[in-house]
This record gives structure tokens, C-alpha cells and sequence, in this order.
């Protein structure tokens, strides 16, 4: 069934819309949009399955934790 999702991000709200039972509409306000997104998988981010299987391969397994990792480290091993 349908999905939606809503927030002040459009990844937050693809994750919404992602993660939303059939027929709900999800809504994420903007100060929770950072606790929301932290216990979602990894599989959410537009990425290749190495680059998953790498991530993984390094203990990473949801938004959050790869969050806080520096984002110099991250943009230097994945790019911009």
C-alpha cells in the first residue's frame, strides 16, 4: 500500500516514506529528525552493495553510528 513521509529534509523524508507501515503518513519535525533517522539501516543511503558490505565490514550498521564518525574521515573514504 501507500506510503508517506514528511519533513524539512527530503531524505528524512524518503526515510520516512521508507520506514512508514502500508497506508500511513509519517511526519518527522524538524527537531526530531536527527533522533529519527539515527537507528535506520545503512541500506537507506544511495549507495553500492561494496560500499555497503565495507561499512558493515567496519562494525557500521545504522545512520546514527555512522554519524559520528568525523566527516573528514567519511568524505575522504566515500567521497563528498
Amino acid at each position: 500500500g501507500p506510503r508517506v513521509g514528511a519533513a524539512s529534509r527530503r531524505f528524512t523524508a524518503l526515510a520516512a516514506a521508507s520506514v512508514a507501515r502500508p497506508g500511513q503518513i509519517l511526519l518527522v519535525a524538524a527537531n526530531e529528525e536527527e533522533a529519527f533517522l539515527e537507528p535506520l539501516p545503512l541500506s537507506l543511503l544511495p549507495m553500492t552493495p561494496n560500499r555497503y558490505a565495507e561499512l558493515e565490514g567496519l562494525g557500521l550498521r545504522s545512520l546514527g553510528e555512522l554519524a559520528q564518525l568525523p566527516a573528514g574521515a567519511v568524505a575522504e573514504r566515500l567521497g563528498v
